[in-house]
């Protein structure tokens, strides 16, 4: 491609307006329903204290909203509540006073459709083995919790997550993490650090320069988060979101996969290695065969039992996913150079060892770390692209080093013009 060529695909990179980045996440979690029973301890909304515990995490996480909440202490009140106000999710006890939950989450249903009903306990490890790994009908998803802000806000961004990546992805190339757990305590667990880890670290990627509502509005480029209970689901989600994925974060095993085959899960990813040989896995499992296995798919491997658990999972977003360094490799895993910055790329490329070039373009490596870095245009300019449009490896490398460069400039014009 001549440089003519990439001046034009990458003359509004960085212009929020013009990628249509402010039309991102158009569906929010504004006003949520929490319906308990006078004595669980989250209707301590009622005096504020878990409101101002969100409003402290949202700031923390350079979040633009904080949901209004609004109690009702049974299964009646918050039917009636909800056959006079509007609201975006509904999160239940799993302990009402006056009736089944799962009824109630069938009465939300069936006066409107389409509202997240989520189901909140104290024992996530009782109701895996209640539902053997599947929701009831009427009820979206279950997590556990006592109280933390970190773990509603985790709920509210995989509700906006779900409801806004199919309409986001035909607006920008934006990347999908798919995140394959059954078990409540654990997924209750992990989200809440993965989202935090990918807030803060979105925002800090944002350029220097602009002005705050811009600087808001790019921060929408981060990956979406999707949760897949069974394999069955997580295959759905893998055929359908392939092209945007950037990781994978799944256990072996899933109690509804185990009663049929409790090789599904190795085989699942197995599949994603064979045909996306450039998406980061990372295992997480108690097995003792889930180093070994992890290996045989080229992927990492973390214990459940760990106490490393969220040092694992930041060191996965920052080294796989793609939000720290760039580090090249040779095909056997040798290191060769570590790069920082998009300056630093386009500076080492040119002496970065011909195998290892082509090997990171195969894997298309490349383009994941400039998308999980909300580079959006870049990523999607290289993606594409494959050794057999070249006639050499150092035609790949000029192409590269142009691309990069004037989509660094770019950057820079449009910091200034903010």
């Amino acid at each position: 491609m001549k440089p003519q060529d990439l001046r034009d695909q990458l003359r509004y990179a960085y212009d929020p307006q013009s990628r249509g980045f402010h039309h991102l996440m158009a569906r929010r979690v504004r006003s949520i329903l929490m319906v308990s029973n006078p004595y669980e301890s989250f209707s301590m909304s009622r005096d504020y204290s878990l409101t101002q515990d969100i409003y402290g995490a949202s700031q923390l996480l350079h979040l633009q909203n904080v949901p209004q909440i609004v109690t009702a202490l049974s299964g009646k009140e918050g039917l009636s509540i909800l056959e006079k106000e509007r609201f975006d999710l509904v999160l239940v006890s799993g302990n009402l006073p006056d009736m089944d939950t799962p009824e109630f989450g069938r009465k939300v249903k069936a006066a409107q459709a389409g509202l997240p009903v989520f189901m909140v306990v104290f024992d996530g490890s009782w109701f895996d083995e209640t539902y053997r790994g599947a929701e009831p009908e009427g009820i979206d998803r279950i997590f556990a919790w006592r109280g933390s802000a970190d773990v509603l806000l985790s709920i509210m961004k995989l509700v906006e997550d779900s409801q806004n990546i199919d309409r986001d992805l035909g607006i920008a190339s934006i990347g999908t993490i798919l995140v394959i757990e059954d078990a409540i305590e654990h997924y209750s667990l992990i989200l809440p650090h993965l989202y935090s880890m990918l807030m803060q670290r979105t925002f800090m990627l944002v350029p220097e320069g602009i002005n705050e509502s811009d600087r808001q509005v790019r921060t929408r480029v981060r990956p979406k988060v999707l949760l897949a209970r069974t394999f069955g689901e997580a295959s759905a989600l893998f055929e359908k979101y392939e092209a945007s994925l950037v990781g994978i974060i799944s256990d072996l095993h899933t109690f509804h996969d185990d009663r049929v085959d409790p090789q599904t899960g190795v085989r699942f990813l197995r599949t994603v290695a064979a045909r996306a040989p450039g998406v980061p896995i990372l295992v997480q499992s108690s097995e003792p065969d889930a180093a070994e296995v992890a290996t045989s798919v080229g992927a990492h491997c973390l214990s459940k039992r760990g106490s490393n658990m969220r040092t694992g999972i930041e060191q996965f977003v920052l080294e796989d996913i793609g939000f720290g360094d760039f580090e090249f490799r040779m095909p056997d895993g040798t290191k060769v150079k570590r790069v920082a910055s998009m300056w630093e790329m386009e500076q080492a490329l040119g002496d970065v060892p011909d195998e290892s070039l082509v090997y990171h373009t195969q894997r298309n490596d490349l383009s994941h770390w400039f998308r999980a870095r909300g580079e959006i245009t870049l990523a999607a300019v290289l993606r594409p692209v494959t050794m057999a449009d070249f006639p050499s490896v150092a035609a790949l490398k000029e192409y590269l080093i142009n691309a990069i460069s004037i989509a660094r400039r770019e950057k820079y014009r449009g910091a200034i013009a903010d």
